[in-house]
């Protein structure tokens, strides 16, 4: 496996592996993910290669994507109770369909903790839903804890 900087000509194998996972969000949350033609834009893609603020790898198997790491620094509030530091968020690790407990995530999120040390971060924060429990034991698995909770209440219309 290869990991590197994603790139412009990556997007077709991208789109591929994000629209897998938007599969799984819509069948996991329905309420909050809807089916679209193409839940992952070429103007996003691009935007998230232009912004030097983001930091998007891809591992490759045999010279093809099987997955995908998007991350970018999140600025921490100013907020006078606040401690400043310097976060790198995590918003995606994909992989693709038949690579899934291979390696793949556990090599890209190591990759980003390199990343992240040699470029003095405090940390590596991330969200997840919660109905995607492979996620959150794949996380914990890797010394990650839970720090936040966010609560939803359905309101009826």
């Amino acid at each position: 496996m290869n990991i590197r900087k994603m790139q412009v000509e990556d997007y077709e194998q991208v789109k591929q592996i994000q629209n897998e996972v938007n599969n799984l969000h819509i069948k996991g949350n329905p309420d909050n993910f809807v089916e679209t033609d193409n839940p992952f834009a070429y103007e996003y893609f691009l935007s998230l290669i232009q912004d030097e603020s983001c930091h998007n790898f891809v591992c490759e198997d045999d010279g093809k994507i099987v997955g995908v790491l998007l991350a970018s620094e999140k600025p921490i509030s100013s907020v006078p109770f606040i401690r400043k530091r310097k976060i790198m968020d995590l918003n995606s690790i994909c992989v693709k369909e038949g690579f899934q407990r291979r390696g793949v995530g556990k090599s890209l999120l190591s990759f980003l903790e390199k990343v992240a040390k040699k470029q003095k971060f405090d940390a590596i924060i991330l969200n997840v839903w919660a109905f995607n429990k492979s996620a959150i034991k794949f996380y914990e698995s890797q010394g990650m804890v839970c720090t936040s909770m966010k609560y939803e209440k359905k309101l009826k219309k």
